[in-house]
């Protein structure tokens, strides 16, 4: 059974994949769009050119919500580990969409569960800020992936919804 909602959720964020498109969606239309960096090296600013300071470098692949375009050439993002900033539009290729009401963030270290509860063995644990989808919510416990990957369970006391 629980390999079954395993497949099922990760059926649903393959399919929410191959949905994404290359355009931006506010959250007020409950579809926010993710995209990846396409160079070693993607600076994160403090603001939208390279005048502003780096927030920090980017891996190639990383994956980044989008939050508007300010200028023609960088766009407001937001890391899966909770960092606002701007890149360079040309560093970034369409990912997919999420809806907005799966995107929570954790509120400080969150541990991740098998099952849901304290006793089941752990299968990793989520840095304050870090985003992550849920999938269901059962009482005080919600089935999450991480954008690393990690599934399970993990305390709704412990998640904040992004939108």
């Amino acid at each position: 059974m629980k390999r079954k909602w395993i497949c099922m959720a990760l059926c649903v964020v393959l399919t929410l994949t191959l949905l994404g498109s290359a355009t931006g969606a506010s959250a007020a239309s409950g579809i926010i769009t993710m995209f990846k960096t396409t160079v070693a090296d993607g600076r994160l600013r403090e603001g939208p050119s390279s005048d502003y300071n780096v927030v920090r470098t980017l891996r190639q692949g990383e994956k980044v919500f989008y939050s508007g375009t300010t200028s023609a050439s960088f766009a407001l993002v937001r890391t899966t580990s909770g960092e606002m900033g701007y890149i360079y539009t040309g560093f970034l290729t369409p990912y997919g969409n999420v809806r907005a009401d799966q995107l929570y963030s954790a509120n400080g270290s969150v541990t991740v569960y098998r099952s849901p509860s304290t006793s089941a063995s752990r299968t990793g644990t989520l840095s304050g800020g870090e985003a992550v989808l849920v999938f269901a919510v059962s009482g005080n416990w919600a089935f999450v992936k991480t954008f690393s990957g990690v599934t399970g369970f993990a305390s709704l006391s412990g998640l904040t919804s992004v939108t």
